[in-house]
């Protein structure tokens, strides 16, 4: 279902998930154990890796390769192919609208589009979620630094996707590893309460558990 090279990753993790460990990965060879901590090296498909860290983001460290250990690209790219019902896993838009289910808790419609670094005059968007009747920047922000009132002017410019129409419906989410809150200069004219704060450790984790759920049901009834 996941496309991608199987490569050698090496990861440090805590050891209260040492059964979710050996669950998921099976063969694997675990070194330099500490207190709180076991290091561990295994041969994995490359994104299934990147799924499996994300749903564990707090817990587990990649020490490698490098380019894996490129946090905005990485989560940011995976998002995105997981939700685009074109995407190379196969399954239509199953992830898209379990995503609305566990994430936005909002209905999604049949005719949704998803948008990677959609670039508006009010700046460049991460990803971007859009229907007939509403419009969802998302934010993701891992280790990038907050820019001067990007979150009000994408707040502003979803605001304007709404004129003309009645019963839409915008919002903003900065999305982030643990639910911090952007900065003030961030924000600019814009309420805390206006944006919705989303994280990898808790939204995301519970939707890609779904997922994978999901390619499990079906590889069984193959």
């Amino acid at each position: 279902m996941l496309s991608g090279e199987a490569i050698p990753v090496t990861f440090r993790f805590e050891k209260h998930i040492l059964n979710d460990v050996m669950d998921w990965f099976g063969s694997i060879r675990l070194f330099n154990e500490q207190e709180d901590t076991i290091d561990a090296q295994v041969t994995v498909n490359r994104e299934a890796m990147i799924c499996w860290a994300m749903q564990y983001g707090r817990y587990v460290e990649v020490l490698g390769p490098g380019d894996l250990r490129e946090e905005e690209s990485t989560h940011f790219r995976l998002l995105y192919k997981l939700l685009n019902p074109e995407g190379s896993h196969g399954c239509g838009d199953a992830f898209l609208q379990k995503f609305f289910e566990d994430v936005l808790d909002k209905p999604c419609e049949k005719t949704t589009g998803v948008c990677r670094e959609e670039n508006t005059k009010d700046g460049r968007m991460g990803l971007l979620i859009e229907g007939e009747s509403f419009y969802y920047p998302i934010e993701v922000k891992i280790d990038a630094g907050d820019q001067y009132r990007q979150i009000e002017r994408y707040t502003n410019f979803a605001e304007r996707q709404r004129k003309g129409r009645n019963n839409f419906d915008t919002m903003v989410y900065y999305l982030t590893l643990d639910r911090h809150r952007p900065s003030k200069e961030c924000l600019g004219e814009i309420r805390q309460e206006q944006v919705k704060y989303i994280s990898f450790a808790d939204e995301i984790a519970k939707w890609l558990m779904g997922c994978f759920g999901f390619i499990k049901e079906r590889m069984e009834g193959l």
